[in-house]
């Protein structure tokens, strides 16, 4: 197993979820595909969505398997961004860091 996985796992997961999340990184499964809403979000949705994870910003959905949410007229529409949840996953740890003053240059 990749360390730092194995890091990131125990810094971000409590003990009882970090197994599960080291063992379905190294099972290589599917992508879940997740929305990233860009506008209010219609209710009610127009697909079926997952509970979200402790760790997963407001604004996205984890939508349910079988669901093809880049098919909705809504995405046409520019009202949400289709992703994977693992490409959200890696940007969380970016929201916790403090904001950079501006430059005065």
């Amino acid at each position: 197993m990749n360390r730092y996985a194995v890091k990131l796992a125990d810094r971000l997961l409590p003990e009882t979820e970090r197994s599960a999340f080291l063992d379905a990184l190294s099972a290589g499964k599917s992508a879940r595909p997740a929305t990233l809403w860009l506008s209010e979000r219609p209710e009610p949705l127009p697909f079926s969505i997952e509970p979200p994870a402790p760790w997963q910003p407001a604004f996205v959905d984890a939508v349910s398997p079988g669901e093809r949410p880049g098919r909705n007229p809504l995405h046409d529409a520019g009202a949400y961004y289709c992703l994977d949840l693992s490409s959200v996953f890696e940007t969380v740890p970016l929201q916790l860091l403090a904001p950079i003053p501006p430059s005065p240059f």
